[in-house]
Order: C-alpha cells, then sequence, then structure tokens
C-alpha cells in the first residue's frame, strides 16, 4: 500500500495487472522451486539410498548452483605441479570430454586418442557393439550335447532341430550378452517354426 501512494515507487505495481508479466513470475517461481526441490531430494537420494559420499555430493550441488552444469567439475591442480597426475572415477562409467588445463596450455577434445591410458575403462562413441554367445543344450538318446550356434554379424542365428519330439527329447537355447563392460540389458528375440 505504501508503494502504491508513492510518485516514485520502487516496483510499478500496475505491472501485476498484466496476465503476461504475472504468468511469467509464476513460472519463473514454480520452475526455481522444482529445481531446488530437486536438488535437495536427488542428494538426499545420493546419500541415504546410493551411499555416495557426502563430500561428493555437495561438490554436486555447488556446481550445479555455482555453473547450472552439473557435469562440469572443476579441479585445483596446483598440488600436483610437478608431478604426475592420475584421473580416476568412483562410479559405474565416466564421460571425460574437453579436458583443459589453461596454466600449462593443455587442450584435450577427446575426439581422438591422444596418449590417455584408458586403464578399466572402454573407449566409445557412445555406442558399445553388441554381441552374443548362443549355445543349444540337447537331450538325446539319453545323452547331453552342447553345441555352439554361430550368429552372423546382425546377432541372427538360424538353426533346425531334427529330431524333436522323437529321439530329440529336450532342447534348451542359452544366450549370453557378450557386450563389454556395460550392464544395459539388451534385447534377442527366440522365433520357433515348423520346418516347411
Amino acid at each position: 500500500r505504501y508503494e502504491s501512494r508513492r510518485r516514485d515507487p520502487f516496483i510499478d505495481l500496475r505491472f501485476f495487472r498484466s496476465p503476461r508479466f504475472s504468468g511469467g513470475l509464476s513460472v519463473n517461481m514454480v520452475s526455481n522451486v522444482a529445481l531446488f526441490g530437486f536438488l535437495f531430494f536427488f542428494t538426499q537420494y545420493l546419500q541415504l539410498v546410493n551411499g555416495t559420499d557426502e563430500t561428493w555430493t555437495i561438490g554436486f550441488l555447488m556446481d550445479v548452483i555455482l555453473t547450472r552444469d552439473p557435469w562440469m567439475h572443476r579441479i585445483d591442480l596446483a598440488r600436483a605441479t610437478g608431478h604426475e597426475l592420475e584421473l580416476s572415477a568412483e562410479h559405474d562409467g565416466v564421460l571425460v570430454d574437453d579436458v583443459a588445463i589453461p596454466e600449462i596450455g593443455f587442450l584435450d577434445d577427446a575426439e581422438g586418442d591422444s596418449g590417455w591410458l584408458a586403464a578399466g575403462f572402454l573407449r566409445s562413441d557412445n555406442v558399445i557393439p553388441q554381441s552374443w554367445s548362443v549355445q543349444l543344450v540337447e537331450r538325446r538318446d539319453d545323452q547331453t550335447t552342447v553345441r555352439a550356434l554361430r550368429t552372423d554379424e546382425s546377432g541372427r542365428v538360424v538353426e533346425r532341430l531334427a529330431g524333436l519330439g522323437g529321439n530329440l527329447e529336450r532342447a534348451v537355447l542359452v544366450v549370453s550378452g557378450l557386450a563389454p563392460r556395460t550392464l544395459e540389458s539388451a534385447p534377442f528375440s527366440v522365433t520357433l517354426r515348423p520346418a516347411p
């Protein structure tokens, strides 16, 4: 009320009569509440459920607040001057891109092999090749045999089960994904058709 009676108010309250102005403020407020709510609950999840170290969690939160980029980590390397530097990650996977040390003029955009030793990691262009181990376990005439089936480049295999229902008592198909260094599931479908 005091502002509305002043000749030169600090904020002209007539702005709030505009639906666009009020709507923009509302959207801004809701987005900020959502952002900081997410950050609060996400860091709680990282610590209490995932068991992530508190120091990393607070560092993640500060990176988001200060840089608005949760994946950009800035580290002071002054203590490593004159010594060999080893970078390691405590996560299931890590993405390294655009590594820069401006003080010594070092810049690596990670677009090629620049001499990094990828010990324990797999270099990838965002696609990990998926191959399969397919084996057929057959129970025939009271004997069990295991045969490895070859797949083509697309991972497809065609096999005829001769004697099924006769001397072939049982057949079990064992499929294993062989993509290196990943725990992601991969789809594999099996189709059974009567022989022509």
